[in-house]
Parts: C-alpha cells; sequence; structure tokens
C-alpha cells in the first residue's frame, strides 16, 4: 500500500514539476514575445516603413532648402541695412558673406544628390529632385522682390535660373554616374526588404533622354552672358558631390561608419567650397594679381565657411538618419535576400 501510495506522489510531483517548466515557457515565450514587440515599436515609432519614410526623407530636405532660400535674402538684406558686408578689411566681409551664400549652396546640392542617389527610375529620381529644388528657387525670387520693394532686376531671374540648372544637373550627373558604376544606392525604409533593381541599359538609356532635356533648357539661355556664373556653379556642383556622397555612404550605412578616406574626401570638400566662395570676392575684389599673393589668407578664411557647411550637411543627414534612410550595397542585399530561408 505504501509502495502504490509513494508511486502516485512521485508521479503527481513529475506532473508538477512538467507544469511548472511548462509555465515558465510560456511566460518566457510571453517576455520574449513582448520584448520583441516593444522593441519593433520603439523602431518603428519614429518612421513608419514605406511611403512615410520616402516622402518624409525628401519633404524634410524640400523645408530646409526652403528655410536656406529665405534665409539668404533675409540675411542679406540684415547686412546690408547695417552696413556689414562692404566693410574695408576682407576677413570682416568674410565673415559675414560665408554664413549667408554657403548653408543655401550646400542645401541646394544635398537636395538634389540625395533624390538622385535613390533607387528609383532615373527619370523619377531627377523629377523628385526638381521638384524639391524649384520651390526653393521660387521662394528665393520672392523673398528678394518683397524685401526689395521691386521685381527683380533685367536679366537676373534669367541668369539665377541658368546658373541653379547648371549646379543642379552637374551635381546630379556626377550623382547618378557613381549609382552606376558602384553598387551603393540610397533606400528609404521598406516595408519587405526586397532585392533593388538593378542599372542597366535602361537606366543608360534614361541617363541620355534627360541629357538631350538639358541641352534643349540650354539652349533657351543662348546669348545670356552668365559664363562666370556657370563656371562657379558647375565647380560648386562637383565640390557638392565630393562632400555629400562619401558622407551619405559613410553615416547612412554602419559598416562604412568608420571609413576614414570618406571622411578627408568631405572634409577637403567642404574646405574647397568655402575656398571658392572666399576666392570668388576676393577676385572680384583685388583681381587675380591680389587672389595670387593672398592664397593662404584666403584658405585661411575658408575654414570658417567649412564650419557653416559641416553643420548644415550634419542636419540634412541627421534628418535623413531620422527618417530611417540608409545607403545599402545592391549586390550584398540581394545576396543576403537569397541566403535567408
Amino acid at each position: 500500500m505504501m509502495c502504490v501510495m509513494s508511486d502516485e506522489h512521485i508521479e503527481s510531483e513529475k506532473k508538477t514539476d512538467h507544469q511548472t517548466a511548462a509555465d515558465d515557457l510560456a511566460l518566457l515565450s510571453i517576455r520574449v514575445a513582448l520584448d520583441g514587440s516593444l522593441s519593433r515599436r520603439t523602431r518603428t515609432n519614429r518612421v513608419h516603413a514605406g511611403p512615410a519614410s520616402l516622402v518624409m526623407g525628401i519633404g524634410g530636405l524640400a523645408v530646409i532648402l526652403g528655410l536656406a532660400a529665405m534665409w539668404l535674402p533675409l540675411m542679406a538684406k540684415i547686412s546690408e541695412e547695417l552696413d556689414l558686408i562692404n566693410s574695408p578689411k576682407y576677413w570682416q566681409m568674410m565673415l559675414i558673406v560665408q554664413p549667408i551664400l554657403l548653408p543655401p549652396i550646400i542645401c541646394f546640392g544635398f537636395a538634389t544628390i540625395t533624390p538622385v542617389l535613390w533607387y528609383g527610375p532615373v527619370v523619377l529620381r531627377f523629377a523628385m529632385g526638381a521638384a524639391v529644388c524649384f520651390p526653393s528657387c521660387v521662394v528665393f525670387l520672392v523673398g528678394i522682390s518683397m524685401l526689395d520693394g521691386s521685381p527683380p532686376p533685367d536679366g537676373f531671374v534669367s541668369a539665377f535660373s541658368l546658373s541653379m540648372l547648371t549646379y543642379f544637373l552637374t551635381a546630379g550627373f556626377i550623382a547618378v554616374t557613381i549609382q552606376l558604376w558602384t553598387p551603393w544606392t540610397l533606400s528609404h525604409r521598406r516595408a519587405i526588404d526586397s532585392p533593388l533593381p538593378r542599372t542597366g541599359m535602361s537606366s543608360l538609356l534614361e541617363l541620355t533622354g534627360i541629357a538631350a532635356i538639358s541641352f534643349v533648357l540650354f539652349s533657351m539661355f543662348r546669348g545670356q552672358d552668365g559664363l562666370e556664373a556657370m563656371l562657379f556653379f558647375s565647380i560648386s556642383g562637383v565640390l557638392a558631390a565630393v562632400i555629400t556622397i562619401p558622407l551619405l555612404m559613410t553615416m547612412l550605412n554602419e559598416t562604412k561608419r568608420k571609413g576614414r578616406g570618406y571622411w578627408i574626401a568631405a572634409g577637403i570638400g567642404m574646405w574647397s567650397m568655402a575656398t571658392l566662395v572666399c576666392g570668388f570676392f576676393a577676385f572680384n575684389e583685388y583681381g587675380l594679381q591680389g587672389v595670387m599673393n593672398e592664397w593662404i589668407f584666403i584658405l585661411f578664411c575658408a575654414l570658417w565657411g567649412a564650419i557653416w557647411i559641416a553643420a548644415v550637411t550634419f542636419v540634412c543627414i541627421r534628418w535623413l538618419m531620422f527618417c530611417d534612410w540608409r545607403c545599402v550595397n545592391r549586390k550584398e542585399l540581394r545576396a543576403e535576400i537569397k541566403a535567408s530561408p
């Protein structure tokens, strides 16, 4: 009898142990599920995946560029009223001019390059870039008219349009060329990770069509006297690409954040763009001989402008990071998706 009772007691203890283990396992699974849902929720609380990430990223750059477009005429008017720009000393003039000019210039390049480095069709990318930049150009022209109390001078609108078109196409063509010859591309946060479209013959045909449209647009400005402005903004487009593309490849890609060469290239580009502005004003004020005699001093003054470029670029990239944009390797992403079960 005692043997039977002991056997029953042992069986009941085993059942109790099994039940306790099952309960613990259930609690553990619930906790893991809750932790996973919370972590996913914290990751997606900022920006929803899909179109929201795309629209917020591009729309935010449009807002930043619009603010920069209002900043330029407003600060130029304030500086004119306070007689700050017409300083007899060159370094004092550059101390005021660089914070006024450089933020809109780098913002325009950033707003051009970002959509062009996206993975969509080439025509759509350039259309997105134009949709971001064109309203800010209108804001700039309207701001000048409102602050001056009169329409812009004759020929100013056409010269400004030619300059911005040169800047837009230079930066855009460099960005799309780099994307065609490298596996790197920008992507917003997508709801499903699927292989990104390849760049092939269709992309080249689209790029050829855009080049033809660009030729037609430039032919509309035939006879326009703006060679110096076109040269200035074409160089600005090249430097904007040198600044923006390496930073996008490093700061939006965790595997490349320690790439020292990318940071050095971006820093040289920032200093060069500021030097371009300082040299342009020095050339207009003192001529070529003055620039050659004081080039070391011009490089030193450009450090102040490089700081402003770095600050504005950091704001733009931080916005893309907030919107969960990233720089991905198309080949690696395709291989990871194929290897995943």
